[in-house]
C-alpha cells in the first residue's frame, strides 16, 4: 500500500479500518511488529483506544512522516478509527497538515469552529484542527506540536467527531 501524505492516507485508512482483525492482546516488544517509532505513537493513543486496536502501517521512503499506525474502534463511539502519523519536526508536520487539508474537501460544519483552526490546552497552543470529507465520509484531523503527530479520525457524523475529539483527542 502506498501512502506518502496524510491526504493520500484517507482512502488507504478507510480500507484498513474494514480489514483490521479483532485484536485479542496488546502487542509486546517481543512479539510486536511495531517499530520503535510506532511504539511512540502507541504511547499517545486517543482516549478509548488501546494498543490491541492498532496495526502498523508501511511507510514509503518518499513519505515525509516517520511512522504511522491505524487503529480500529471495536467499541461504540463517535469514531470508526484513527490513523496516527509521527514526524521529525514541527515544520514537516505543519507542511503535511497544510498539503493534506488543501487536497481534501473542507467540511463547513466542523463543530462550529473555523476550519482549519488552531487549538490549545490551558492557554498553550498545541496545533491545528481541521474537518474534511473523503468520498462523503467525515474525517477530523489534528496536529500536536508536543508529540509531533497528526491524527485522522473517521466517523459518520462530523459534529460527533468534534465532540469526541474534545473529550478524547
Amino acid at each position: 500500500m502506498r501512502i506518502t501524505l496524510c491526504a493520500a492516507s484517507l482512502t488507504a485508512a478507510a480500507t484498513l479500518f474494514t480489514s483490521l482483525p479483532a485484536a485479542t492482546a496488546a502487542p509486546s516488544r517481543e512479539s510486536s511488529d511495531f517499530t520503535a517509532e510506532q511504539q511512540t505513537l502507541l504511547s499517545h493513543l486517543s482516549g478509548g483506544y488501546k494498543a490491541s486496536d492498532c496495526k502498523p502501517m508501511d511507510r514509503e521512503e518518499s513519505s515525509i512522516y516517520v511512522a504511522a499506525i491505524s487503529c480500529n474502534n471495536s467499541r461504540s463511539g463517535a469514531t470508526d478509527g484513527v490513523v496516527y502519523f509521527l514526524y521529525e519536526s514541527t515544520d514537516t508536520m505543519n507542511k503535511d497538515f497544510d498539503v493534506s487539508f488543501k487536497d481534501a474537501t473542507a467540511d463547513p460544519t466542523c463543530g462550529g469552529h473555523n476550519n482549519p483552526a488552531a487549538w490549545e490546552r490551558k492557554g498553550n497552543p498545541l496545533g491545528r484542527i481541521g474537518c474534511v470529507r473523503n468520498d462523503g465520509t467525515p474525517w477530523l484531523m489534528w496536529s500536536n506540536t508536543e508529540t509531533l503527530m497528526i491524527s485522522l479520525a473517521r466517523g459518520t457524523d462530523m459534529d460527533a467527531l468534534v465532540t469526541w475529539w474534545q473529550k478524547n483527542g
